[in-house]
């Protein structure tokens, strides 16, 4: 994952193949998870936790939920920011929720739920990490500190999948106590709070998404342009006080987001992007400079870079990134 964050999935086709037949066959039902002959069932406890713990097992302190699953939202998709990009809007929308899991079980803190014997030792794996780190980025956050939690945090819930992917559940249920799950809640939203404090701009604004750049062992971020999702999902969080979500709506009203001419706000800011027919064009002095890129060219070679009808020089149609052009050179 950490060597290639956009290639994350394998498809197990032949297991694909046979549900897709027996569900046409037997119901959509079939495609259920099942324990000898009959359906797997859960708690609605754990139904909450493990959609939660999926997400703060990728939570990068300061930065977001890293979008490495390759099963974004619209935005990140259209951004096209999936592997390397860090969601602080999911970020925001998980302190909301967790916000309300914590009110919905806070009543039964003195009783147990049944629970999958891996998915509580997943809980607890995940809990106990982030009871060591949380504190400590609270204090300090550094590239490395925040390398490290993401590792331990990653490595618990790779622990809990490579049980369950080579072997499935054991079919054991545990009783785990309300007031555990309301602690990792707890951390959780305080890791999420983390984060959204490190996301504000000096402009009053709040980053929408994030870049990660994982090298040795430090996590850098890079930010990105001002999104209005972002500032949307920061008021609904629950995170600001009134006085403080006043003070965002006036920097929205302030910022390249609102448009004083139309009376409305912007998803992006305004502002020209380069039309695609003037992309991925290599100079003349660049292409003299490369001797590399001259005998390819003279060769008729047009997998690198390629002279157009137009007569400029682009690069060739395979190299959609750099790590194509990487390989390809």
């Amino acid at each position: 994952m950490i060597l290639d964050p956009k290639d994350t999935i394998e498809l197990d086709a032949e297991k694909n193949t046979r549900l897709r037949s027996e569900s046409a066959e037997k119901g959509g039902d079939y495609r259920l998870l099942h324990m000898g002959e009959s359906t797997y069932t859960a708690s609605f406890a754990e139904k909450l936790s493990v959609p939660i713990a999926a997400k703060l097992s990728y939570l990068v302190l300061g930065g977001g939920v890293w979008m490495n699953t390759r099963r974004p939202e619209w935005n990140d998709a259209n951004n096209a920011i999936v592997g390397y990009g860090l969601s602080a809007v999911t970020a925001a929308q998980l302190r909301r929720h967790l916000s309300l899991c914590k009110r919905i079980i806070s009543p039964r803190k003195s009783e147990s739920f049944s629970v999958t014997a891996e998915v509580c030792a997943w809980l607890r794996d995940l809990c106990d990490t982030l009871e060591r780190y949380i504190p400590l980025a609270e204090r300090e956050l550094s590239p490395a500190l925040r390398y490290d939690c993401l590792r331990a945090t990653s490595e618990a819930f790779d622990r809990y999948k490579g049980i369950v992917y080579s072997s499935g559940f054991s079919g054991k249920k545990t009783q785990m106590p309300y007031a555990e799950l309301l602690h990792l809640f707890e951390l959780g939203i305080r890791g999420c709070e983390l984060t959204l404090s490190a996301c504000r701009t000096e402009d009053g604004l709040y980053h929408s998404y994030n870049l990660l750049r994982l090298s040795g062992r430090s996590a850098e971020i890079r930010h990105l342009f001002p999104m209005l999702e972002g500032q949307v999902a920061v008021l609904g969080s629950g995170y600001l006080s009134p006085d403080e979500a006043e003070e965002l709506m006036r920097a929205m009203y302030r910022s390249p987001l609102y448009s004083e001419k139309n009376r409305t706000f912007y998803l992006y800011p305004v502002r020209m992007s380069t039309p695609f027919m003037n992309r991925g064009i290599l100079s003349e002095d660049e292409v003299r400079e490369s001797r590399l890129l001259t005998r390819l060219l003279s060769d008729g070679r047009a997998d690198i870079a390629v002279k157009c009808d137009d007569g400029k020089i682009r690069f060739g149609a395979d190299m959609i990134s750099a790590d194509k052009l990487s390989a390809a050179l």
